[in-house]
């Protein structure tokens, strides 16, 4: 667990590239914000998206993490806007 720079709590998912000829064991990190203690549910829309992606369930405030270890899915990868970093685009 990691915090945004709000100091929002956040997971930090490894996703690694496989079955890709050419970037096969490339690794891209994503970050999903978490509920906050308040309950607070602000950017967490983009976790339930993830999870409902890869067919994980979403419990309403939360979610088991190792439930996502060893996850497989499909995904579009592009360069972030500054071009010095990949990053998933969209999930298929």
């Amino acid at each position: 667990l990691t915090t945004s720079k709000d100091g929002d709590p956040r997971i930090q998912v490894t996703n690694s590239i496989v079955d890709h000829p050419q970037f096969a064991g490339k690794k891209i990190n994503t970050f999903y914000n978490l509920p906050g203690a308040d309950g607070d549910m602000k950017g967490v829309g983009y976790l339930v998206l993830f999870l409902t992606k890869i067919g994980r369930q979403w419990k309403g405030t939360g979610f088991d993490p190792d439930s996502i270890v060893g996850a497989k899915f499909k995904a579009n990868v592009g360069l972030q806007k500054d071009g010095k970093y990949n990053e998933i685009t969209s999930l298929v």
